[in-house]
């Protein structure tokens, strides 16, 4: 069940999709871009009574399948102006579903600051007041005292404040971070939503999904990444393996190593706790205690930039810095690439530990000079005159995969519909990781192209479903340790992998491959897929999102990176990127391609 909820009116009403609709576009994803391209009008200002705010599950989100627990929230972005899509883990999507709801869609603005809150079957907009200035881990333990059992979303004083990194925390330091979505839920003066579950999912069968779903967590098991690094170390183990292959985020991404940046050996010493999201046992999520006060501690996007990135290398305030920015409800990728701008440009000095801490708060508020770096990257260029100082693509900062040694990665920021992102086309894979095998050289473009591409439209199905990404990972586990741990030292030219791409063989054996997932797919909607269907949904859903960019006035010019990344030919890679794309020389896509892809209605 879907629900729309009109905060103008205080009105609450089933939403309907076409049964083709929801067969064809499964959930999560590449729903929510179906919805929002054919929904919400052209023009529009993102913090604005008419965007709205979509929260979608997927068909497996809150079943018992290993890494099911996230929750994507679709927008259209303050911060870049596109399309953005960004995920929490925890609870809130498996509760949300447990309601016996699908998804949200939340339009119009409410009137006074208002608490959305489900429960017992009912949906309530209450006026609350009370918390509005309240930081992100004070309102969640407000409200799960309130309400005994619940999961909590919520945003913090950046969120309130409209600052273009504002982000949606839910289990104080789980978070839709990306793309200002806290700055579009402040918009509407909706604090937090309160989900209380009380359903058993209905599966299509239910017996043979939970039968999948074991062979799948035991596969898992098998994963060395999934039942070792993740569950000793966190994200911060991949830490060391970026800067061992250069491309890690120094001083503003002007260098690619760091022989003193903080390590994953340094933050495990502070790691007590360890918490799961639903349905999962790598219990990625690290807390600290210090001076008896609990911490999150920071993954490894967060711990790149606003570490070596800030050539912080102390421990301590790294991990206040994170756990600041998640109280105030901020994107720590974005807080990074500001705080690098304004150490660059000589307003803070690199590495100083109280400016840090203090630029994060004022960031929140708009408060100082501040006031400029709550208004987002491209805006902070401008007002500095400073565009060689600025790292992103699109207006989104870069995550911590430099790509002065990453030039796939480097395209992928270029050509991403979200802006700068690592996890929708995750070249680091091999460049950065060694996951599972070695690029033989990072700085060239053979291969770059096809794979980004194919990346691109594969990825779609995991956000779709709704799944974690750490998830493929367990397919790393048909190997056995010592032959998984050999191959992590093979390098091979990544001309040859997407060369392998082009096999008529290739989606037959992914099939076989991805078994245990396509089934869990059947068992829970009793619609059948294969991986050939899935991916050209990928392929779709990423023609719709450019169609949705271009109508917002998306140039060519912007599939790029920021100028201090032009000694990385990215103009070269994205000419054929569009040509194996369909799309014209400016990147729109042929009416030929749109055909193909069965895209009706151009808007």
């Amino acid at each position: 069940m879907f629900l729309k909820i009109d905060l103008n009116a205080g009105r609450v009403r089933k939403y309907t999709f076409d049964k083709k609709i929801l067969k064809e576009f499964i959930g999560g994803e590449a729903l929510a871009t179906y919805y929002l391209y054919y929904n919400l009008k052209k023009g529009i200002n993102p913090l604005s009574r008419n965007n709205q705010l979509l929260f979608f599950t997927g068909p497996l989100v809150g079943t018992s399948c290993q890494g099911s627990g996230k929750c994507g929230v679709y927008t259209k972005s303050p911060l870049t102006n596109y399309w953005c899509a960004s995920y929490m883990g925890g609870m809130f999507g498996a509760y949300l579903r447990r309601a016996g709801i699908t998804g949200l869609i939340i339009t119009g603005k409410s009137r006074q600051p208002a608490n959305l809150v489900i429960k017992d079957g009912k949906v309530e907009l209450i006026i609350s007041k009370k918390l509005w200035g309240k930081d992100t881990n004070d309102t969640t333990d407000y409200l799960k005292k309130k309400y005994k059992g619940c999961s909590v979303a919520c945003i913090g004083q950046a969120g309130e404040n409209k600052t273009l990194c504002a982000s949606i925390i839910t289990n104080k330091h789980r978070a839709a971070a990306r793309y200002g979505v806290g700055a579009v839920m402040g918009s509407k003066n909706l604090k937090a939503v309160i989900i209380m579950p009380m359903n058993k999912l209905k599966l299509f069968d239910e017996e043979n999904f939970n039968k999948t779903s074991d062979n799948f967590r035991k596969l898992t098991q098998k994963s060395t990444i999934l039942s070792k690094e993740l569950p000793e170390h966190g994200t911060p183990f991949f830490l060391d393996k970026v800067n061992k292959h250069n491309a890690l985020p120094v001083k503003n991404f002007t260098l690619t190593h760091d022989e003193d940046s903080i390590k994953s050996k340094d933050l495990d010493k502070y790691a007590e706790k360890s918490y799961s999201c639903f349905a999962c046992t790598a219990k990625c999520d690290k807390r600290a205690v210090i001076d008896g006060k609990e911490y999150g501690i920071p993954e490894y996007e967060s711990t790149g930039l606003l570490g070596s990135n800030l050539l912080n290398h102390d421990t301590i305030t790294l991990i206040k810095a994170n756990d600041l920015c998640d109280k105030l409800g901020m994107d720590t990728i974005d807080v990074g690439n500001l705080l690098g701008a304004a150490m660059e440009s000589g307003r803070i000095k690199w590495g100083d530990k109280k400016a840090i801490l203090d630029t994060i708060k004022k960031i929140a508020y708009r408060e100082g000079i501040e006031e400029t770096l709550s208004k987002g990257l491209i805006k902070t260029a401008e007002e500095w005159h400073a565009k060689n100082l600025i790292v992103h693509a699109k207006g989104a900062g870069f995550p911590s995969y430099n790509p002065f040694n990453a030039y796939g990665m480097g395209l992928h920021y270029a050509t991403g519909n979200r802006g700068a992102n690592h996890l929708t086309g995750y070249m680091a894979l091999f460049e950065c990781l060694g996951l599972p095998i070695s690029a033989s050289n990072n700085k060239s473009t053979h291969g770059r192209v096809e794979l980004v591409k194919f990346l691109e439209d594969f990825l779609i199905m995991f956000d779709s479903m709704i799944l974690c990404k750490f998830m493929p990972a367990a397919y790393t586990g048909l190997m056995p340790e010592p032959v998984f741990n050999f191959v992590q030292k093979i390098k091979v030219d990544l001309g040859l992998v997407a060369l392998g791409l082009k096999i008529p063989v290739i989606y037959p054996a992914m099939d076989y491959l991805f078994s245990d997932l396509l089934k869990m797919l059947y068992y829970s909607t009793g619609n059948k897929y294969n991986m050939k269907s899935l991916v050209l949904l990928g392929e779709k859903v990423n023609n719709l999102q450019r169609l949705f960019n271009l109508r917002e006035g998306l140039k060519s010019d912007e599939d790029n990176l920021s100028p201090k990344f032009k000694s990385i030919n990215i103009p070269l890679m994205v000419k054929k990127y569009y040509k194996l794309r369909g799309w014209d020389e400016n990147g729109v896509p042929t009416r030929e391609k749109l055909k193909e892809l069965k895209i009706k209605k151009i808007i």
